[in-house]
């Protein structure tokens, strides 16, 4: 196997991995929520990271599709502390994809990693604009019905 060919394989690995891991995060944050509205935002967001690994699976090798054993770890002890987390994660993917799309020297994983990249940027979108209009901060935010400010 090329050089290159290697390198390739272990990007498309790393992206799995990291899918794997945001996907196993938001499910975390998912049996911790009572709030309907980020219910449904995460859901949303698992289903499309299970679109995310379905297309990483087309292109990528058995030996790459492991799953991961523990599950990941937050720090946040409030749902809007770990949606902020998981908020941090996407900005990170989208760098990540970004810099794995302009890298790659193979058409189609170049088109893979820029669509990823988009998607990740609207994850971030919708988590950012959730957190700041829909989970208060502060109980006195929440008792007033005063929206968020990050």
């Amino acid at each position: 196997m090329s050089m290159k060919r290697a390198i390739e394989r272990i990007a498309l690995a790393d992206a799995r991995r990291f899918e794997e891991r945001m996907r196993g995060l938001q499910e975390k944050i998912l049996e911790k929520c009572q709030n309907d509205a980020t219910r449904r935002i995460l859901k949303d967001l698992i289903a499309e990271e299970d679109e995310h690994l379905r297309r990483l699976d087309q292109v990528s090798a058995p030996e790459s599709r492991s799953k991961i054993e523990k599950r990941p770890e937050l720090r946040g002890r409030t749902v809007r502390e770990m949606l902020t987390e998981i908020l941090e994660m996407e900005k990170a993917a989208v760098a990540f994809y970004d810099l794995l799309a302009e890298r790659t020297a193979v058409p189609a994983f170049r088109e893979l990693f820029r669509g990823l990249a988009a998607a990740e940027r609207r994850h971030e979108a919708c988590l950012a604009e959730h957190v700041r209009n829909v989970l208060p901060s502060s109980p006195w935010q929440k008792s007033f019905g005063l929206r968020a400010v990050l």
